[in-house]
């Protein structure tokens, strides 16, 4: 199976949080375990990554307004 950002298939789960950002546009936040990182992504496009975070990053993008977390 080929691999892509949302996993192989034999990853297990896989964390994806949906955000926004202050203009109004919808992201995903796909957790990558083996990489451990964050890749920031427009919904339904793998390929078009936004942007590429540490926990800490993430935090701290959430934290300053960066991203915000859509409920």
């Amino acid at each position: 199976m080929r691999d892509n950002i949302y996993g192989n298939g034999n990853t297990g789960s896989i964390s994806v949080i949906s955000l926004s950002t202050t203009g109004g546009t919808t992201l995903n936040a796909v957790w990558k375990q083996r990489k451990d990182m964050w890749y920031v992504v427009e919904p339904g496009s793998e390929k078009n990554v936004i942007d590429v975070l540490t926990p800490r990053q993430f935090h701290e993008a959430i934290q300053n307004g960066k991203y915000s977390l859509r409920w």
